[in-house]
């Protein structure tokens, strides 16, 4: 997972550093919806 933010880092350095903290902050979050979501499909099955 650390390679990978560290890959998209370099890619990213570009940007301005706001602009990567809201992509990396907003991802962070659509894979904490996933794990929820993936929580709850095994409380139902």
């Amino acid at each position: 997972m650390h390679k990978i933010i560290g890959v998209a880092a370099d890619k990213l350095g570009e940007l301005p550093v706001t602009q990567f903290e809201n992509m990396v902050n907003s991802l962070i979050k659509k894979i904490a919806v996933v794990a929820n979501d993936e929580q709850r499909a095994h409380k139902l099955f």
